[in-house]
């Protein structure tokens, strides 16, 4: 496959499917859904491709694809932010302090996903900007330029827009830095290091 054969546009309604599927695939080893769903198991990709389901119907927001041949080979996702993010979760008396310090695996699923989601709130940037994620790729078409093609597009849409994203991969931090982003926080979630990342 060359990038050159790759069409980038937006997604279609009917391609929300598509995109999940390749989604979970991408993210079905990721560190962060391994340690909140304690499993890295064929059954995590399902339980990962039910959420991304949810999240392109009901909150496509910006989303554009990267097609070769008819299929869609990976996605990125973004949305406007005021900077004034919310994520509707919020500790209860001496929850925190539960939640901190006990075992990961001691934690239910909403605990672990309301530590990251407060985290991510707690390091969100206080002016409007363009919150971008998740961009993905096909496993095995990942470093064929895909993503760089992805982003390229996408930052010929921020017309000025700052763009602010997190990660908790080391090696994804390296990726957005050599597009120009910058770490302007970092901070450990659930035992793994996050990165907050911003390009002007």
């Amino acid at each position: 496959m060359r990038v050159d054969d790759v069409e980038i546009r937006r997604m279609q309604p009917g391609e929300a499917l598509q995109v999940a599927y390749v989604n979970s695939i991408a993210f079905q080893s990721n560190p962060m859904f391994e340690t909140i769903y304690q499993s890295n198991s064929e059954e995590l990709g399902k339980i990962i491709e039910k959420d991304f389901i949810e999240m392109y119907v009901d909150w496509p927001h910006e989303t554009f694809v990267a097609v070769s041949k008819g299929r869609v080979i990976g996605s990125i996702r973004s949305y406007p932010c005021t900077g004034d993010y919310h994520s509707g979760d919020s500790y209860s008396e001496g929850e925190y302090e539960y939640i901190i310090s006990h075992k990961i695996e001691d934690l239910s699923i909403q605990q672990r996903w309301k530590w990251c989601n407060k985290t991510c709130e707690s390091h969100d940037i206080d002016i409007s900007h363009s919150h971008l994620g998740p961009i993905t790729v096909q496993p095995e078409l990942q470093g064929k330029g895909v993503g760089i093609t992805l982003m390229e597009d996408y930052f010929s849409r921020l017309e000025g827009r700052v763009s602010f994203l997190e990660t908790f991969q080391e090696s994804n931090a390296r990726f957005y830095e050599k597009c120009g982003y910058k770490v302007v926080a970092t901070d450990y979630v659930l035992g793994l290091k996050g990165y907050w990342l911003i390009r002007e």
